[in-house]
């Protein structure tokens, strides 16, 4: 099965001016890309998200998930322990018309098994999860404008950002990262494979003659 990758404007709704996702997603995308892993789009800009901010803070949990290489237990610990999804739900704000557009690109939802997602996902590509383990080891860089970077004793872990990225205006900052993140999910894969789930038991019902 295939996604087109999300539109600009779908992302603009999403993210809403919240000034603590759309620059965390944003990080999180350049810096840990999921895109060796198949998720909805919602679990793809909460996770990065959540995974650069514990990053950020040299969280010793989720660096102890990570180092155990485990891919389900970071997931698990970043979702759990990160406030992504509260502070996502919290802000989004979606119109009707766009709440098809929505639904396909987040076709896995609680019906399909995150541990055996991952689990699929690493076996397809193990490469691309050792890539992303190696990544989250990293610590988490810090962006600033050029001018500010140029100027700075130590650039280590320092990246650079446009001017409008940084706007005291915060339409103008969440335009920019919106754009910018659907521009990197463009690049992810379009095919996705959904798990089937197990079959519910069936009840049998045997009558008595009396």
């Amino acid at each position: 099965m295939k996604r087109n990758p999300p539109s600009q404007t779908l992302m603009k709704h999403l993210l809403r001016n919240n000034e603590w996702l759309a620059p965390r997603s944003h990080h999180g995308l350049v810096e840990t890309p999921l895109d060796g892993t198949s998720g909805d789009l919602d679990e793809m800009l909460v996770t990065t998200a959540d995974f650069y901010e514990l990053r950020r803070k040299q969280d010793p949990g989720f660096r102890a998930k990570v180092e155990s290489g485990d891919l389900y237990e970071v997931f698990h610990y970043a979702h759990s322990h990160g406030s992504g999804f509260q502070i996502f739900n919290a802000n989004k704000h979606l119109p009707g018309k766009f709440e098809n557009a929505y639904a396909r690109q987040n076709p896995f939802r609680k019906r399909h098994n995150l541990r055996k997602r991952l689990e699929a996902a690493e076996s397809a590509n193990p490469e691309a999860a050792r890539e992303l383990m190696e990544k989250l080891k990293a610590p988490a860089k810090t962006y600033v404008r050029q001018r500010e970077y140029d100027i700075a004793v130590d650039k280590t872990n320092l990246a650079t950002l446009p001017n409008h990225f940084f706007s005291r205006d915060a339409t103008t900052s969440s335009v920019a990262y919106s754009k910018e993140i659907a521009r990197i999910l463009s690049q992810y894969p379009r095919a996705y494979e959904l798990i089937p789930e197990p079959a519910a038991p069936q009840l049998i019902f045997r009558f008595r003659h009396v």
